[in-house]
Order: C-alpha cells, then sequence, then structure tokens
C-alpha cells in the first residue's frame, strides 16, 4: 500500500511542466517528516545559547533542515540537482 509519504508517491520534480503536482506531494512528504515549517519559514532557527533541556534546540533545527534539504534534493531532477548543488539549506 502506498502512501503519502512514501518515496515512490513523490514524483521527481523536472521542471514547470510537473511544478504543481511535485509541489503538493513533497508538501505532504516534508509534513510527514516534520520538516515542513523549517521550509517555510514558520520554524526559525533558535539563536545559539545554552540549551535550557536535554534537547538543544539549535541542534533539532539544523537536523529538521538538514533533513529536508535531503528529501528536496531526492526528489528533483539530476539537472535541476546539478544546478541547486552548492545550496545547503533547505529554504
Amino acid at each position: 500500500m502506498t502512501t503519502a509519504h512514501d518515496t515512490s508517491s513523490c514524483p521527481v520534480l523536472t521542471g514547470p511542466n510537473n511544478f504543481q503536482i511535485w509541489k503538493l506531494r513533497i508538501i505532504s512528504k516534508l509534513r510527514w517528516e516534520k520538516a515542513l515549517r523549517v521550509v517555510t519559514g514558520e520554524e526559525l532557527k533558535p539563536s545559539p545559547g545554552k540549551p535550557t533541556s536535554l534537547e538543544d534546540p539549535e541542534i533539532t533545527w539544523i537536523l529538521k533542515d538538514e533533513k529536508a534539504h535531503g528529501i528536496i534534493q531526492d526528489h528533483i531532477s539530476d539537472a535541476l540537482l546539478m544546478r541547486t548543488g552548492d545550496l545547503t539549506s533547505s529554504k
């Protein structure tokens, strides 16, 4: 059974011709992976500082950003990847 978060259900972005369906699927995948808010800017990177709990909010944000970046790179064509390969953030 295929679900919205399966890699197979998210097409590879090849250009403007499939952007709209790709956008809907990639948003679904990023939401499932709890990384969408980092991409949209709704979850801002915390300022460096002393963590007040066992979990460092800055590290947590960085990991979400890296996850989102990887998901996006996995779902774009090789040609687009070559043009965006030097970008290091999901934004």
